[in-house]
C-alpha cells in the first residue's frame, strides 16, 4: 500500500511521508505533474518531509515543484526557483548540491488547504 508519488503519500528516498491534505485545491493537476517528471533528490535531501520533481524547459532552464509537510496537519505546495544570490527580499532561500555545484533556490510555499501563500519566517 506504499505509493511513491504525492500528494497522498510520497517516498523521498529515505522515508515515506504521509500528507494530511490529499484533497488539496489543486490535487488532480499536481498528481499529473508528479507522475510526469522525475524526483529531484537534491532538494529532498536538503528539506525534511518533502517531495520534489524537477521541471526543465527546452532551453535547459528549470524549477522544482514539490510538497512539504510541516507538523502533523500542515502541507504546502512548494515552488523552488533557482536564484543567483541570497534573498534580499525576505523570501526563504535554500542551497542544494547538484552535480557538485551549489544551487540556491527561492522558495514559495502555498497552503494545500486554502491556497494562501506562507510568509518566510
Amino acid at each position: 500500500d506504499k505509493l511513491t508519488t504525492p500528494p497522498a503519500v510520497a517516498n523521498n528516498g529515505t522515508e515515506v511521508i504521509k500528507f494530511s491534505s490529499p484533497m488539496c485545491y489543486e490535487c488532480q493537476e499536481l498528481e499529473k505533474v508528479f507522475e510526469s517528471y522525475l524526483p529531484y533528490l537534491p532538494l529532498m535531501k536538503k528539506i525534511e518531509n518533502s517531495f520534489f520533481v524537477k521541471i526543465t524547459d527546452g532551453k535547459g532552464r528549470f524549477f522544482a515543484l514539490g510538497l512539504l509537510k510541516e507538523g502533523n496537519d500542515k502541507d504546502y505546495i512548494c515552488y523552488a526557483l533557482p536564484r543567483t544570490t541570497s534573498a534580499e527580499d525576505g523570501s526563504l532561500v535554500v542551497a542544494a548540491e547538484e552535480d557538485g555545484k551549489t544551487v540556491n533556490f527561492g522558495l514559495i510555499l502555498q497552503s494545500c488547504a486554502d491556497g494562501r501563500v506562507k510568509k518566510a519566517s
